[in-house]
């Protein structure tokens, strides 16, 4: 019975981490936004959040992320002869 237990305590684990990720590898959003907090590290609720956000054109042909919750632009991203800027959560 422990050993079984074991297999399936370690297989969830392994699959936080396969989510954990995957949710970083296909955010439109750089690391350094979806770190809220500036610590250096992603931690998990940083990566669920970043799951939350909604895409909009903007006037000058970019392309912004919002987080979903309130609104707020996270990053705004512009073809190559415009520049990306990255928006603090105000």
């Amino acid at each position: 019975m422990s050993k079984k237990l074991f297999l399936i305590s370690g297989a969830a684990v392994l699959l936080l981490i396969a989510a954990y990720a995957l949710i970083l590898a296909v955010s439109p959003l750089p690391l350094s936004v979806i770190d809220r907090n500036h610590s250096g590290t992603v931690s998990l609720g940083e990566a669920l959040n970043a799951i939350d956000i909604g895409q909009r054109k903007t006037a000058s042909d970019c392309i912004e992320y919002f987080w979903l919750k309130d609104g707020l632009p996270a990053y705004e991203h512009c073809s190559s002869s415009t520049q990306m800027s990255s928006r603090e959560d105000r």
